[in-house]
């Protein structure tokens, strides 16, 4: 079974992770195109800063996924709760944007997968850092697509004595509101019978009672541009209250504390906060007696704008692509039929060879004439017996010649005559040869008889 869950696994990783893997990432110098200031340019220490980027993709293959990271200017910084919608002109969802690390991450919707020539841009508020813009004139480089862009800035030393801002916040019961802050007596002036009052005239907040909160405030750099809530103090002890359905009014002991001061209203129609372009106003006085017995006043007012087109996206809708029609395979050639074997040649039958003739049976050979008894040879001259015995050898070898010529001629036509290989080793050639023998040694003998008997 774990082998089973394992295997699973992986075939889940190599699905997935080649989706990861393939995801782009974009910079500044890709996509940033042009950099603009909002506000200013005349600034206090601290204030908030106002910037329009504008970025463009075209000619690019944006994808679900990808994203875009805008790298800020040091000497700025963004709040990490920011969240940023681009909505194109049909209001489909094509990025989100948030803050990663003091930088703007934008990644892409699979709403993208339709646009080509993806271009936008981004309104945001960045704010000065603590002692990095010394009074006077600065300058803000931004690097983008085409080089550095330059924007010069003048900071000025700020002499009022309050200050205020609101912020869009989220509520523990999950609902919106909006969150201003007030600094009092930014100078640390000596005050006696020093009163805030905060009554809402726009007609659209309404006060949310029991929401206001007072801190002892204090500076952490020497310009002012940025401060924190040190101690919250208690009421009825460090500060009296009166709230109506319209504000709140404070009053704070003697002293030279600087204050900060939060409260929170909520639009009498919640769905305002929902529409781009909704402006909200409050206006904040504050009244006090310096240590020369003067009274003295001053007043503050801040509009918040919900989502003031802060972003916007857009691009043109992809083509469809025709797909190429599939070029119609080639017919296969039909194999050529295979030719049928030729049948093979009978062979031959052998022909019945030729039954052998048989040989003809070699004729008895003539038996040979008996010698004439010679008569008494005493009675005959001596030459005439030696005739008598050469004429008998004579004869005899000519009955052999005859004997072998007879022979010879008779396997001639049994070979050539009548197509019968000749035999070798034929009886009758032997009993002529040992016929001739017996002859011969006949004629020995009667001649050794003849001289036997003449010598007798």
């Amino acid at each position: 079974m774990k082998k089973i869950i394992a295997l699973v696994l992986l075939v889940i990783t190599i699905i997935i992770y080649p989706t990861i893997a393939e995801a782009k990432e974009y910079s500044n110098k890709d996509t940033l195109i042009n950099v603009t200031l909002e506000n200013g340019p005349q600034f206090y220490p601290g204030s908030n800063i106002k910037i329009k980027m504008e970025f463009d993709l075209t000619h690019q293959e944006v994808e679900p996924n990808d994203t875009l990271v805008l790298d800020l200017p040091e000497n700025l910084e963004i709040d990490s709760s920011t969240e940023i919608n681009f909505m194109d002109g049909s209001g489909h969802l094509l990025a989100t944007g948030k803050v990663v690390q003091n930088k703007i991450v934008i990644t892409f919707t699979e709403n993208v997968r339709n646009k080509q020539d993806v271009h936008g841009f981004i309104d945001i508020s960045l704010k000065m850092k603590p002692d990095t813009f010394p009074l006077g004139k600065n300058i803000i480089a931004f690097e983008t697509k085409n080089g550095l862009i330059p924007i010069e800035i003048e900071v000025q030393e700020r002499k009022d004595d309050i200050s205020k801002k609101g912020k869009l916040i989220k509520l523990a019961d999950g609902t919106s509101a909006i969150r201003w802050t007030m600094v009092v007596n930014r100078n640390n002036l000596k005050t006696t019978n020093m009163i805030l009052s905060d009554v809402i005239k726009d007609e659209e907040l309404t006060y949310i009672e029991g929401s206001a909160k007072v801190y002892i405030g204090e500076w952490v750099d020497l310009n002012k541009s940025a401060y924190k809530r040190r101690t919250l103090l208690t009421e009825g002890i460090d500060y009296k209250r009166e709230e109506s359905l319209d504000g709140v009014t404070l009053f704070f002991k003697e002293g030279t504390s600087m204050y900060v001061v939060d409260l929170l209203t909520k639009p009498k129609n919640p769905q305002l906060l929902d529409k781009t372009g909704v402006k909200f106003n409050n206006t904040a006085h504050l009244m006090w007696t310096d240590e020369e017995g003067k009274n003295s006043s001053s007043s503050v007012s801040s509009n918040f704008v919900i989502r003031d087109k802060n972003s916007g996206i857009d691009g043109s809708d992809k083509q469809p692509v025709e797909p190429e029609q599939p070029t119609e395979p080639e017919q296969p050639v039909e194999p050529e039929q295979p030719t049928e074997p030729e049948q093979p040649v009978e062979p031959e039958q052998p022909t019945e060879p030729e039954q052998p003739v048989e040989p003809e049976q070699p004729t008895e050979p003539e038996q040979p004439v008996e010698p004439k008894r010679p008569t008494d040879s005493s009675n005959l001259p001596k030459t005439e017996k030696n005739s008598d015995i050469k004429q008998l050898i004579k004869k005899t070898q000519t009955i052999k010649v005859e004997d072998k010529k007879r022979e010879e001629s008779s396997n001639e036509k049994g070979t050539l005559g009548k197509g019968i290989l000749p035999r070798t080793g034929e009886k009758p050639r032997a009993a002529g040869v040992i016929l001739g023998l017996l002859l011969c040694s006949f004629a020995l003998f009667l001649y050794r008889a003849f001289q036997l008997k003449k010598f007798k």
